[in-house]
């Protein structure tokens, strides 16, 4: 059991680069719209964006049906940034004037539970590094942000190398981020009743 309180905004999508100013959105999660008012109320509130000869208009971002509106103004050039993946923007383009984009704000889909110990070698995938291939426990999130995630699905762990005392006195089971190897620390409330069976 846990509190759904799981990040779409962290530290790898959260900076927005201007040429007249950097923009730090404070991780957690936002819907859309939140997210929107968040960065045109900071970026009309700072005199460096919002200044003369030709400030952009307000808002400076607006959701137009399932797009995204810019009118930064033509002093303004948005950079380069880790905001560009949530924006589906170029990297590769430095951005000014009005222009459109799209908008991708990820959900939590599942939790899953992985332990060095009990999977092996199988944790990570060669090519990417901090990306878990095989959790020993899925669970399919389906609570809304902020309310109560319970689970009481039992499932027989699948081993992928044998089990000695050696490697379960190194039992260590921790709640990551698979893509950025953050440990989930929002999720403050959870339990996890692992039962080890031996034969002789």
């Amino acid at each position: 059991m846990f509190c759904n309180t799981l990040y779409n905004i962290d530290s790898s999508n959260n900076t927005l680069v201007f040429s007249t100013m950097t923009l730090t959105i404070p991780v957690g999660y936002y819907s859309a719209a939140e997210l929107i008012d968040y960065i045109n109320t900071q970026c009309l509130a700072n005199p460096t964006f919002n200044g003369p000869p030709s400030p952009p208009a307000s808002p400076c971002i607006q959701i137009v049906g399932t797009e995204i509106q810019w009118r930064i103004g033509n002093t303004n050039t948005l950079l380069p940034c880790s905001a560009y993946s949530i924006f589906c923007l170029d990297p590769t383009q430095n951005y000014t004037g009005n222009f459109w984009s799209s908008l991708f704000m990820a959900c939590p889909w599942a939790l899953a539970l992985n332990s060095p110990s009990l999977v092996g070698n199988l944790r990570f995938v060669n090519a990417v590094p901090n990306q878990i291939s095989a959790p020993f426990f899925v669970h399919h999130i389906q609570s809304s942000h902020g309310e109560i995630e319970s689970s009481e699905t039992s499932v027989a762990l699948q081993w992928s190398s044998p089990l000695s005392h050696a490697n379960l006195q190194q039992l260590c089971v921790t709640i990551t981020d698979p893509y950025n190897s953050r440990e989930l620390t929002e999720i403050g409330q959870w339990s996890c009743l692992l039962e080890i069976i031996t034969f002789e």
